[in-house]
């Protein structure tokens, strides 16, 4: 009984969310339309630029990647970037701009900066790539720092994603309408009809009161067709009249051209 009645739960809530389509679909649109506009007006566009970098070492250690990212993050290099570049940046605003990986799990290091502006991304970047093979070589025990590839300009903004946030503001708008619509189905204990206490608690029906607002509407309904109908009689008749008054003449008409 439990499981029956856990089925009937759920497959009354699909039926409830397939009738309810159109909600869902309302909800989707407006999710989309609010991140499409969010994303394109309120969002700023950033542009990467990014440079590589080997570092080649006789030394021990394994984390050449991460002792080359400690110094381009440290104060000192990023103060240097900065005087060189003349960007008004604190160097810590600098350094939120500034992420760097390795490639592959090798000793191949990618340094990428985020800017507003295209050019001085790509100019940033290529200050990192003069600055800090340097650097690196001066902390790196017998190593050696070689920029293999040095920024190229870009085109368009790498951030933010308008595909993604869009998609993003449809699912979400989805999803809160199948929530919304899920709650509002369950919270609803109505008795919608006699079948509904009969299936939910097998209760058979004995009487039950009909609405008055659809009965008055039901008879409302019954006289106006009596009234239509009455009228179309009334008009049937009428014409029958007129064509049997018409009749006698025609037949007078044809007694006096016998005679």
């Amino acid at each position: 009984m439990d499981r029956e009645k856990k089925k009937s739960g759920l497959l009354g809530v699909l039926k409830n969310l397939v009738r309810r389509l159109w909600v869902i679909l309302i909800f989707a649109a407006i999710g989309g339309a609010v991140m499409y506009l969010v994303t394109t007006q309120y969002i700023e566009p950033k542009y990467h630029a990014s440079i590589r970098l080997y570092i080649n070492s006789d030394g021990t250690s394994d984390d050449l990647v991460d002792v080359c990212g400690a110094v381009l993050k440290s104060e000192s290099v990023l103060g240097e970037i900065i005087a060189e570049s003349g960007v008004k940046y604190s160097w810590e605003d600098l350094s939120k701009m500034i992420s760097y990986r390795d490639v592959n799990s090798t000793n191949m290091i990618e340094v990428t900066v985020k800017s507003p502006d295209a050019t001085e991304a790509v100019n940033l970047a290529d200050i990192i790539a003069f600055i800090l093979p340097d650097r690196a070589e001066e902390v790196i025990f017998e190593s050696k720092v070689t920029v293999l590839q040095f920024a190229t300009l870009p085109t368009e903004p790498s951030e933010p994603n308008l595909g993604m946030n869009t998609l993003i503001g449809l699912s979400a708008g989805v999803i809160l309408a199948i929530i919304l619509i899920t709650i509002v189905y369950l919270l609803d204990d109505a008795i919608k009809d006699r079948e509904y206490l009969t299936k939910e608690f097998g209760i058979p029906t004995l009487a039950y009161v009909p609405d008055y607002a659809l009965t008055k509407a039901a008879v409302k309904e019954e006289e106006q067709t009596e009234k239509n109908d009455a009228t179309e009689e009334t008009a049937e008749e009428t014409v029958e009249a007129e064509k049997a008054e018409e009749n006698p003449t025609e037949d007078n008409d044809e007694s006096s051209e016998n005679n």
